[in-house]
């Protein structure tokens, strides 16, 4: 059973000009009396066919919905504001529904502690996957800084090593990743791993394709062991830039180990299917008292290669919990954020949401502040906006979702199954307003499908 193992660490940067070719000047002066005279001798019952509007390329798409169960203490759906700007995200879902796309669909969602369990982006993994094919977890981070970090439907960790985190446990350095986490094995010789979820788990059970996103540095760095078989030795020349090993092998369950020889610094590894037809990865980063003012502190380089490694074609900031606090900073390291973004993935577009309610008897004044200030950015910067906060109900909306079972008693962070009721809402705006998109746009993919990015890797 074959199975390969190669180190990426790829950097593209692409430049195109275009010139258009200036109008000849020496146009000849009796043109226009040339034609009138035409005109005079053509017979006056002559008419123009009337245009006739092209022929559709194919036929037009009507997406099946992804409801919600009804309850009612849902205030009514909030829909996506300024969804054109997310036109390219839904011409490659259409392309997958008319059954053209080549590659998975990738989705990247940065979060806080609200996120660092999975509960909303897991929910959005099982629903995408469960109609259109399991393609495996996407990125996990092998450190957990704080008890409660989980993803579901996978498992993942570490033994000894040092975890970091860019808001509560920084490292020395600006090392961290996109999930802005890491860990460091600091001399132990026990192993970071990722592997498949167990039986019974919805999805996740197998998966034949791992990446491994580590920092490379002048010394031999690691051994991948596949399901206990040692595989190859994995060493880089270069300090301080990415290394990505990928290990191919069968479509099963899987264990992957990285087992280290010396100082290794390893971000996360990511799980995928090459066997699923083309379906859905979400990619979760959920960080504990994360606020954009730390998040745009994390090295823009390593950032820059990892987004163009994952190449994803959609970007969800479901952030700002803490922003109320560092208000003030927002802005600015917002607008870092967002062109470090678009400079990476200029074909990606983005979504900003809201955050959540906040508090126990009134909405606490700082989350107001921080609502206000995610629209405003959302218009300021051109990105479409999904308002959660007014989604669940607006002013007080989180003491509701306590005693409605959907949150936790701090009135602060949301349960599993309030989890799933933002994934579940957020999948249903987004179903909703691709649909308005598609009756807008009945040729939308139906264009020949291209590869993305990640096609190649």
């Amino acid at each position: 059973m074959p199975r390969a193992v190669r180190s990426l660490a790829t950097l593209v940067l692409l430049a195109a000009a275009c010139t258009q070719p200036a109008l000849a000047p020496d146009e000849p002066h009796d043109s226009a009396p040339a034609q009138a005279a035409t005109a005079k001798t053509a017979p006056a019952e002559l008419k123009p066919a009337p245009a006739v509007p092209p022929a559709p390329a194919c036929d037009p798409l009507s997406p099946e919905p992804f409801p919600v169960t009804a309850s009612s203490e849902d205030p009514p759906l909030v829909p996506i504001a300024d969804g054109d700007r997310l036109a390219p995200f839904y011409r490659k879902v259409a392309a997958l529904l008319r059954g053209r796309a080549r590659d998975h669909i990738r989705i990247a969602v940065y979060g806080d502690s609200n996120l660092i369990m999975d509960y909303q982006t897991g929910q959005l993994r099982r629903r995408l996957q469960g109609r259109f094919g399991d393609a495996g977890h996407g990125y996990v981070s092998v450190a957990k800084p704080w008890w409660a970090y989980h993803h579901m439907d996978v498992g993942h960790g570490s033994r000894g090593w040092t975890p970091y985190a860019v808001s509560t446990d920084p490292a020395p350095d600006r090392y961290y990743g996109l999930a802005g986490l890491t860990a460091e094995s600091l001399g132990t010789t026990s192993p970071a791993w990722a592997e498949t979820a167990p039986a019974g788990a919805p999805i996740g059970r197998t998966a034949d394709t791992f990446e491994v996103y580590y920092l490379e540095r002048d010394h031999p760095a690691f051994e991948l062991a596949l399901d206990g078989r040692v595989l190859a030795e994995v060493a880089k020349k270069t300090d301080g830039k990415l290394g990505v090993a990928r290990v191919e092998t069968d479509d099963a369950a899987h264990r992957l180990e990285v087992r280290p020889r010396g100082n290794v610094r390893v971000f996360g590894i990511a799980l995928e299917r090459r066997a699923s037809p083309p379906s859905f990865v979400v990619d979760s980063f959920g960080v504990g008292a994360l606020n954009s003012r730390v998040q745009a502190m994390k090295d823009p380089d390593l950032e820059a290669a990892m987004l163009r490694q994952r190449a994803y074609d959609l970007v969800v900031f479901h952030t700002g919990h803490n922003d109320g606090f560092t208000h003030r900073e927002t802005p600015a390291a917002m607008a870092s954020i967002l062109a470090l973004h678009r400079r990476a993935l200029p074909d990606a577009p983005i979504l900003i949401l809201t955050p959540a309610d906040r508090g126990d008897t009134d909405t606490f004044v700082f989350t107001r502040i921080a609502v206000e200030q995610r629209r405003a950015l959302a218009a300021e910067h051109e990105t479409a906006l999904w308002d959660l906060w007014q989604a669940m109900g607006g002013r007080r909306s989180m003491s509701r979702f306590k005693h409605r079972r959907l949150a936790l008693s701090d009135f602060t962070h949301f349960n599993e199954p309030g989890g799933a009721w933002v994934g579940d809402h957020l999948l249903e705006a987004l179903w909703r307003d691709l649909a308005r998109y598609l009756a807008l746009h009945p040729d939308a993919g139906c264009e020949p499908a291209e590869a993305s990015a990640s096609a190649a890797r």
